[in-house]
């Protein structure tokens, strides 16, 4: 069997439920650390999903993980390429392109989520980068440390 080149070795050998976990705490630490009025709303909107399916991130996360892992590959690639100290930093160097890409990809993938998730998706898109963005060093924290995992 051929070893998983990049990113796509998280999803074998028992790495993906780790990094599905890691993601899933980076999604409700970014919804916490979210104020005002779209806090308010995106906490009760995720509160009320996870009332109906109290593992509807991790869901979300783990069917969206393989496109997720293929769409940061090339970043992963000129990161480990580049004199950056870390993944997050580079993908906070790269904010609004990483941000472009992602939302892109929901954008793409937003039909093969749960019907909760959609809905959120939907209400919040708009927001996206405002939401995402800040995140970015966490989410590039979490692949790093399961890449070296």
């Amino acid at each position: 069997m051929e070893t998983p080149q990049g990113l796509n070795a998280l999803l074998h050998n028992g790495r993906r439920p780790g990094i599905v976990d890691a993601l899933a705490g980076v999604v409700d630490q970014t919804v916490a650390d979210q104020s005002g009025l779209t806090g308010m709303a995106l906490r009760s909107a995720v509160a009320g999903v996870k009332k109906v399916d109290a593992r509807i991130l991790h869901k979300g996360i783990n069917t969206v993980l393989p496109q997720l892992l293929e769409q940061l590959n090339p970043r992963w690639e000129d990161y480990k390429n580049s004199d950056h100290a870390a993944f997050g930093e580079y993908l906070a160097q790269h904010e609004d392109d990483v941000v472009a890409e992602l939302v892109s990809l929901g954008d793409n993938l937003r039909d093969s989520m749960p019907a909760g998730v959609q809905k959120i998706y939907a209400t919040f898109r708009s927001k996206a980068a405002k939401i995402v963005g800040p995140a970015l060093p966490r989410i590039g924290e979490v692949v790093e440390k399961q890449m070296e995992g």
